[in-house]
């Protein structure tokens, strides 16, 4: 798991709230410096939620979205991505 112990537990505690049928967003920092301590793998909720419907995964830098990429691409600085899954 690209996840540590402690961020995979908060993620089983998000999605254990939300119903079936319902959904779940995600706004998490890439590659953005002085935004909290961690940045998020993309493919740490690609893996977490393997399970439900992926309806949005998007790379965001100011006013631009791009389709997250998964492969081993270099990623440009102030980048985050939305993440929009629907439990099944």
């Amino acid at each position: 798991s690209t996840l540590t112990e402690e961020e995979l537990n908060h993620l089983k505690k998000m999605a254990k709230q939300v119903k079936k049928g319902g959904v779940i967003f995600h706004l998490s920092p890439i590659s953005m410096v002085n935004w909290g301590y961690w940045n998020i793998n993309p493919k740490a909720f690609k893996e977490f939620y393997k399970d439900w419907e992926i309806l949005e995964e998007w790379a965001v830098k100011k006013e631009h979205t791009v389709p997250l990429m998964y492969d081993r691409a270099s990623i440009a600085s102030e980048v985050s991505m939305y993440f929009v899954a629907r439990k099944r």
